[in-house]
């Protein structure tokens, strides 16, 4: 049941036009559409996965306090494959149903206007915190659309077990540079340990995921004990600078051929990452999409360490 819950004055920026059949939508880059008739939103964008999720979130929420009912889902995230839809690759539908109406309108109205897409997620904007965002309104969307499929949890599960880690013993350090580094700055090597040791207990593995070599060793240099959880390989900068940007332009075969994996299973990988940090004792994330989509998939900022610009802790 369509159910609309906000003035359209609200959300008109995001509706570009609409005939019998189609809604053109804008949502932060690419081209958006809702289907009227198969209530289907479809996603045809770049930019990396995490990124590619937080605008999904965002323009479901937008659409369905609209009175536009999504029953279905395609994202195409030109920037891996282009002309495959990633989402059932990755994720699974439930049988559920997404409603809005429960919740206060002023928390609603609150999450529209201030807890839109950034270069860090949904939420930190200049009059935001994460003490007033709301988990109530994110939980159903990822409930409904985005809980990873048993093909990921199965990748995860035979990557914990090589790794002999249990959950909740070791600590999460996700630490990027690359391409990152045009967008935000990023802590330096002794920031993320010095966070780290104030969690660390005799008993914790250090458990760092980064794409970047140089980064790798510089923590290593300061810490032999940190391990290094390659899920991931390193981006080539023959190939490209980073992963994600571009990976469609060298095609499936030199992908493969470089890598030793599909760009597939690079990206069931990129979900299973989530997981280990989602898993872990604490999480320690780089300033991007995951310090949102971390603490979503965990359902509460609780047990993260989280850096914004500038290298300030929140």
């Amino acid at each position: 049941m369509e159910i609309k819950l906000v003035d359209n004055s609200l959300t008109t920026g995001f509706f570009l036009n609409s005939d019998d059949k189609i809604i053109t939508l804008n949502f932060w880059g690419g081209e958006q559409t809702y289907n009227k008739i198969t209530k289907t939103y479809r996603m045809v964008r770049s930019s990396g996965i995490f990124s590619n999720l937080t605008v999904s979130i965002y323009a479901i929420f937008v659409l369905s306090i609209s009175g536009y009912e999504v029953e279905n889902i395609e994202l195409e995230m030109t920037d891996y494959l282009v002309g495959y839809n990633i989402y059932p690759l990755i994720f699974e539908k439930k049988k559920i149903n997404l409603f809005f109406d429960d919740i206060p309108i002023d928390e609603i109205v609150y999450f529209l206007k201030f807890n839109h897409p950034t270069n860090l997620g949904l939420n930190f904007s200049v009059n935001t915190s994460k003490t007033n965002f709301n988990f109530k309104i994110t939980n159903k969307i990822i409930e409904k659309f985005f809980c990873f499929n048993s093909k990921v949890l199965e990748v995860y599960r035979e990557m914990v077990s090589n790794k002999k880690l249990i959950d909740g013993n070791y600590i999460h350090i996700w630490a990027r540079r690359t391409d990152k580094i045009f967008e935000i700055s990023i802590p330096p090597v002794d920031l993320f340990l010095s966070e780290t040791y104030k969690i660390k207990q005799d008993k914790d593995r250090m458990i760092l995921q980064t794409d970047d070599e140089e980064f790798l060793q510089e923590f290593i240099k300061k810490d032999k004990n940190i391990e290094y959880f390659n899920c991931i390989p390193f981006a080539k900068p023959e190939i490209h600078q980073s992963f994600h940007q571009k990976i469609s332009y060298i095609g499936r075969d030199q992908f493969l051929h470089h890598y030793g994996m599909s760009v597939e299973h690079y990206v069931i990988k990129m979900c299973c990452v989530v997981l280990f940090s989602v898993n872990s004792k604490k999480s320690i994330i780089y300033p991007g999409n995951p310090s949102t989509i971390i603490p979503l998939y965990r359902n509460s900022f609780d047990q993260c360490v989280l850096f914004i610009n500038n290298n300030q802790i929140i």
